[in-house]
């Protein structure tokens, strides 16, 4: 067998880390630094990217792993298969 070094991740299900931040962190801080060159406040915007996902990180952290897909859900961002929209409170005939 050939002796070559693989990473193994320690969750199967674990997101891909560019830099420092996992890939929806990533994303996030992109989008708020694309917004912020339209605006033409670059240093601004790094500032507020930089602090927004260092509070999302947090967030995630604190909370279980599908916490956002339940809020997406609550917001009405998001509909599951199966299961009624959320501001129906009582089901009857």
């Amino acid at each position: 067998m050939n002796n070559e070094d693989y990473r193994i991740p320690k969750y199967l299900d674990s997101q891909p880390v560019i830099l420092f931040w996992e890939l929806d962190e990533f994303i996030l801080f992109i989008v708020i630094i694309f917004v912020s060159m339209f605006i033409r406040h670059q240093f601004i915007g790094f500032v507020i990217a930089f602090t927004v996902v260092q509070t999302f990180k947090k967030i995630k952290k604190k909370k279980h792993k599908g916490f956002l897909f339940h809020v997406g859900y609550k917001l009405g961002l998001v509909q599951i298969k199966n299961i009624p929209p959320y501001h129906i409170k009582e089901f009857g005939d």
